[in-house]
């Protein structure tokens, strides 16, 4: 589906970095006026899922990617990557109707993630119900 936005390279590079070589702990992406497809913010190896939660804005849309490292009882470790889309309820209307008609778009674009949440609110980003849905 053709929607008119383009996805900037370095989308997609930098994805596949975090993706096969682990070099980000997330990214954030963003639309930039309504045309294109960009890297809002890059969190480094050490940052925390808190401190990416706590990067999303209150009043707007965001698609994101977070490589989650989540230990078993039995002291295993796996690593997913979480796609977000960040819808808050408190966007406008517009934003929240035009981002999911992106989300849509961006998510075939960007491939190799094992789970995919739409949150919108800080409520969804529990840790709790999160690790439920890694195996």
């Amino acid at each position: 589906m053709d929607i008119g936005l383009q996805v900037a390279d370095d989308c997609l590079q930098q994805f596949q970095a975090m993706k096969m070589e682990k070099k980000h702990r997330y990214i954030i992406f963003h639309t930039k006026n309504n045309k294109t497809i960009e890297i809002e913010k890059i969190g480094a190896r050490d940052e925390t899922y808190q401190q990416f939660v706590d990067s999303l804005p209150q009043n707007d849309a965001r698609f994101c990617v977070f490589d989650y490292d989540k230990k078993f009882d039995d002291g295993r470790v796996t690593s997913k990557i979480i796609y977000f889309f960040w819808c808050p309820d408190t966007a406008p209307v517009k934003v929240k109707m035009v981002s999911a008609t992106t989300n849509s778009f961006f998510q075939n674009k960007i491939q190799g993630f094992a789970i995919n949440l739409q949150c919108n609110d800080l409520g969804s980003f529990d840790t709790e119900e999160l690790e439920k849905k890694i195996h």
